[in-house]
């Protein structure tokens, strides 16, 4: 006989000349994937797996403090046990089947990590844009109130791109971004992680939408060969370019600002962004 089959093994025993048989019931299913972590030091949330869906599975704990006695978890949710409130003493948390509370059947244990923290995003990311730059600002995640706990994180893109960069890690509430294309829509996301919990970050913010300023334009203005037109002893020349690239533009492109030099005088000429000639008489 197999005595290590799970399910369904039939005993016999030899009682006072009585066989007695006696059969054993299936156990429910443990469950599975018992994992702990705070979104701070106040907030603790364990989550697990059921091993079976149609099975009501509960959480209970015990700390050092009073290790014979078992708490149930005041807050449930669906797969989940949530804790709150300082907690300064080694803690065990355990999930078994309802129908099993009281035994050792079927139970799964987990020790409560102080520095499995995973922060929430953190608060109130704002923006302030110049042309080339993006100054941002934020607060800390939610239950965080000590200095230097969080360290963050950004990343950003242009808003049509689907390829993100990413800052170096701070440790302050402040950052600017530098280098970017002026008048150009941005995306800006934040997150954060536990100073002793190395390469494990919260989940990112909502993103900020934000556009840069304009800037002065860029480039040269390739202007095509001139015309000369002779009225008597006077000519008149005709001026005319190729449209500023939308690349170099860095903004609402407003006109173009001619000067022409000659050996008595200088004449400058203010020309509309939709005209691409001048006609400058004799």
């Amino acid at each position: 006989m197999n005595w290590n089959k799970p399910f369904g093994v039939a005993l016999l025993i030899n009682l006072l000349d009585h066989v007695i048989l006696l059969e054993t019931q299936n156990l429910i299913p443990s469950a599975n994937n018992l994992t702990c972590f705070g979104y701070n030091c106040e907030h603790y949330v364990c989550t697990w797996v059921p091993g079976d869906i149609t099975i009501e599975y509960v959480a209970r704990w015990r700390d050092e403090q009073n290790w014979n006695f078992w708490h149930n978890c005041r807050h449930n949710t669906s797969n989940a046990c949530e804790f709150y409130g300082e907690i300064i003493n080694y803690r065990i948390v355990a999930v078994q089947p309802k129908a099993y509370v009281g035994t050792t059947n079927s139970i799964v244990e987990i020790r409560l990590d102080f520095d499995n923290i995973i922060p929430l995003p953190p608060r109130n990311l704002s923006i302030v844009s110049t042309a080339e730059t993006l100054d941002a600002e934020w607060i800390d995640s939610p239950g965080f109130i000590l200095n230097n706990q969080l360290n963050f994180i950004l990343r950003y893109r242009q808003n049509d791109s689907q390829y993100w960069s990413s800052t170096p890690e701070v440790e302050t509430h402040y950052y600017e971004i530098e280098g970017l294309i002026p008048f150009t829509l941005y995306e800006v996301q934040l997150r954060a992680r536990y100073h002793a919990n190395d390469g494990v970050y919260g989940n990112w913010t909502s993103p900020v939408i934000v556009k840069t300023k304009e800037g002065n334009p860029s480039g040269l203005v390739p202007v095509l060969p001139k015309f000369e037109y002779n009225k008597n002893t006077l000519r008149d020349v005709l001026i005319s370019w190729m449209e500023l690239p939308l690349n170099n533009r860095r903004g609402i492109l407003l006109g173009y600002n001619i000067q022409l030099e000659s050996v008595e005088a200088s004449q400058q000429f203010q020309v509309p962004a939709n005209q691409t000639s001048l006609l400058i008489p004799g």
